[in-house]
């Protein structure tokens, strides 16, 4: 645990989670998705129950809020999280969006 905190790692490591969760913040709001403003390495998209429900079983996302017919899910970017896991959730999210309508 203490080998976190030698030479910045932990403050690094954070630093690449925080941007591929503005990067995805940026790419869904570009698609239209209900995306709740968080400075984190969390994001919370509202969707359609469908659409959360695949995501749920797919990529182990969780509901923090139904509102019956749209749930709002959340997604955390950890340090493991490479660029192409993001953009192929991008690309998950917006087939599914696409499906859906």
């Amino acid at each position: 645990f203490e080998e976190m905190f030698k030479d910045s790692l932990y403050f690094d490591i954070a630093r690449k989670a925080n941007q591929l969760a503005s990067f995805l913040y940026k790419e869904l709001k570009k698609m239209g998705i209900d995306v709740l403003d968080s400075p984190t390495n969390q994001q919370f998209i509202t969707v359609k129950k469908e659409v959360a429900d695949i995501l749920e079983s797919e990529y182990g996302l969780e509901t923090w809020i139904d509102y019956g017919n749209e749930r709002m899910i959340r997604i955390v970017i950890s340090f493991m999280t490479e660029m192409d896991d993001v953009i192929e959730l991008i690309n998950e999210i917006k087939k599914l969006e696409e499906i859906s309508c």
